[in-house]
């Protein structure tokens, strides 16, 4: 039976469960979908009753959220696609560019509208929004207009990029599937045939990549295939890589290519070593292979990295200047940046925004910071990768604080029995352990010994007002820590770990 189409709301968070594990709580699902949790349910009810059970199902879990149960991957991914419906503009859009990639030859407006069913209003909005994205930046490709016909500009290597990232965008790392290839002439055993070669060449090489590396490598033969099978041939790309990625990626190549009896343009070799080359430093396996194969990009990336440590101290306080960690990392994003860099996974966007509300202290400066690596690199950010230097940030904050930690002490001023003060102590320990140091309890009336443990922070039973004149921050708990004591609890933290980190200098001894 065929599966209903679904809406765009219901389709995005079929997109969040699926690019988490586990149970999502509701609470974070509004969030993310900008909804209330009320509408949430709604969602989940409605998908309960269009969603065939056998191919996926939304569980829901009483007090903790909501988990993802997919059976049939391949139709998953047929019923989040765009295949046979636009329910969304995301749909049409993707539609729109496989079309216009795929053709050589101007195509009517006309046509267009009677293969999508959408208005002149509409696809010329879609156009508009296409433009922004590919048009007025990276990969700038041009998109030309003769009367009521269109044509994307003939440079084949841009073609591919804008592929890749758009089966980048819809990859399922929780299958061996990994994507259903729409409109393409791709089958299963190509793309197996292709993912055992791939896994050769790297461990015959000894080139060491990351799953996204991996993934963006299958997704990039598989569109070098797909187009040279189509004739449409890249005939004048040219770039220096590395010998030993120039002779793993011809013996890769000349492997696929004999069993797939097509011939490939040296400016192939060229372009898949250069994709190998810029994968390699994104790695996190090798931090300093950057450093080490790219000696010229290397010294400019440095003076770049540089400069963002000191914007980040001037302009917002952090001073991080002898984090050798940092500039190294800053040092590697610039190299990917100078090269150009490619794009964030997809799916680590959710990651992103989550680490936002963990750090939020530190976005305006991964943003900005972010800013300026793009004016520097002359590469500009692409939507959604703003906070692309976030997860930097909050590693070196935390390995900043991790030295600070003991000047984060906490007494708890209890009202309540032994044993119940003893069991507040160690609960606080368990929950905020790796980020404040409880020192003890104290009495409410001892404000002496209060006093005598210097704390940052108090965490106090006492509701009353009169016992809340402290000279420091304090905080209202139950013995039990309620999701209420957690989230008042963790605001008053992030902002001590805020004030340190502001106003205390890197010390690397």
């Amino acid at each position: 039976m065929e599966q209903t189409p679904i809406s765009s709301r219901q389709r995005r968070l079929l997109g969040i469960l699926n690019a988490k594990h586990g149970i999502t709580p509701g609470r974070e699902l509004a969030e993310q979908l900008g909804v209330s949790p009320r509408t949430v349910r709604q969602i989940v009810s409605e998908l309960g009753e269009i969603l065939d059970e056998e191919v996926v199902h939304v569980r829901s879990v009483a007090a903790k959220g909501y988990a993802l149960e997919v059976l049939d991957r391949q139709r998953f991914h047929e019923l989040i696609s765009e295949r046979g419906h636009f329910r969304t503009r995301e749909d049409r859009i993707a539609y729109l560019l496989r079309v216009l990639l795929e053709s050589n030859e101007w195509i009517a407006l006309s046509d267009l509208e009677e293969q999508m069913y959408v208005s002149r209003t509409t696809l010329e909005s879609d156009l508009k929004e296409i433009r922004r994205r590919i048009v007025e930046k990276e990969p700038f490709i041009g998109l030309e207009r003769r009367h009521s016909s269109l044509l994307f500009e003939r440079d084949e290597r841009k073609r591919r990029d804008i592929l890749i990232r758009l089966y980048l965008e819809r990859w399922d790392f929780n299958s061996r599937e990994g994507v259903a290839f729409h409109r393409s002439i791709l089958d299963s055993e190509v793309l197996e045939g292709i993912r055992r070669a791939l896994r050769d060449m790297l461990d015959q090489s000894g080139i060491r990549l990351d799953d996204y590396g991996h993934i963006y490598l299958l997704l990039s033969t598989a569109v070098l295939y797909e187009r040279n099978l189509l004739g449409h041939l890249l005939m004048d790309f040219e770039a220096a890589a590395f010998p030993e990625t120039e002779d793993a990626v011809r013996r890769y190549l000349d492997g696929l290519k004999e069993g797939w009896e097509i011939e490939l343009m040296p400016s192939d070799y060229h372009w898949f070593a250069a994709a190998v080359d810029r994968l390699r430093n994104l790695c996190f396996y090798e931090p300093d292979v950057p450093l080490r194969a790219c000696p010229g990009k290397a010294e400019k990336a440095g003076i770049i990295a540089g400069q963002l440590i000191g914007e980040l101290k001037e302009r917002y306080r952090y001073d991080f200047s002898k984090d050798s960690r940092l500039l190294r990392d800053l040092t590697c994003c610039a190299i990917s940046f100078l090269l150009p860099q490619l794009s964030t996974l997809p799916q680590s966007r959710y990651e992103y925004e989550q680490l936002a509300k963990v750090y939020p202290y530190l976005v305006a400066a991964a943003e900005g910071l972010g800013k300026s690596l793009s004016i520097l690199s002359h590469y500009e950010i692409r939507d959604g990768e703003e906070l692309y230097l976030l997860p930097i940030l909050a590693a070196a904050a935390e390995r900043h604080e991790r030295k600070l930690r003991e000047r984060l002490k906490a007494v708890v001023v209890s009202h309540y029995s032994g044993g119940l003060t003893e069991y507040l102590c160690e609960n606080l320990r368990k929950l905020f352990g790796n980020r404040i140091f409880v020192a003890g309890a104290v009495p409410v009336y001892d404000r002496s010994r209060i006093e005598e443990y210097e704390p940052a922070l108090i965490i106090t039973t006492v509701r009353a007002e009169t016992f809340r004149n402290y000279s420091v921050p304090a905080v209202v708990t139950t013995a039990t820590v309620t999701e209420e004591d957690l989230l008042r609890i963790d605001a008053a933290i992030q902002k001590l770990e805020q004030k340190l980190v502001l106003s205390s200098t890197w010390d690397e001894s």
